[in-house]
């Protein structure tokens, strides 16, 4: 449970500082989970996590390759 809440802390400080420094709206914070050969991440404390197959969407080709990849108009 401890190390749970230092995980969910850890998350929401990485996002906020990581906003402010980019001057952006959001962020994720994704971890891969080898044994199950995807990446997760939590949007809230009382969310459950987002899981991706590695390899699958951007994040999952950015986790299968290592190399990034910059979007400049997401929309």
């Amino acid at each position: 449970m401890h190390s749970s809440l230092m995980l969910t802390d850890a998350f929401s400080t990485i996002i906020n500082e990581t906003c402010c420094v980019l001057n952006c709206d959001r962020a994720s914070v994704f971890l891969i989970d080898p044994r199950r050969n995807e990446i997760w991440t939590k949007v809230s404390k009382n969310s459950k996590p987002i899981r991706i197959p590695i390899g699958v969407g951007f994040a999952g080709s950015v986790a299968l390759n290592g190399e990034l990849l910059n979007i400049l108009d997401a929309h």
